[in-house]
């Protein structure tokens, strides 16, 4: 498994619109923020990325609020 990394500006945007279009993510997506990833594979041919069979790994934070 390949280390972690923290997402960067870019990515981190990517990440957190990935999110907000998801069906849980859109409730929680202002609360939500992405913590770490594995290095994004390298782009393919056909200008996206060729996820491994084991597929890609990253890490979310989520502030709890005291009124929740």
């Amino acid at each position: 498994m390949p280390a972690m990394i923290p997402f960067d500006g870019e990515t981190g945007e990517m990440a957190h619109g990935f999110l907000s279009r998801s069906l849980w993510g859109s409730v929680l997506a202002e609360a939500t923020r992405p913590a770490e990833m594995e290095p994004l594979p390298p782009v393919n041919a056909k200008g996206g990325r060729t996820i491994p069979p084991e597929g890609w790994k990253s890490t979310y934070a989520i502030e709890v609020l005291p009124s929740e």
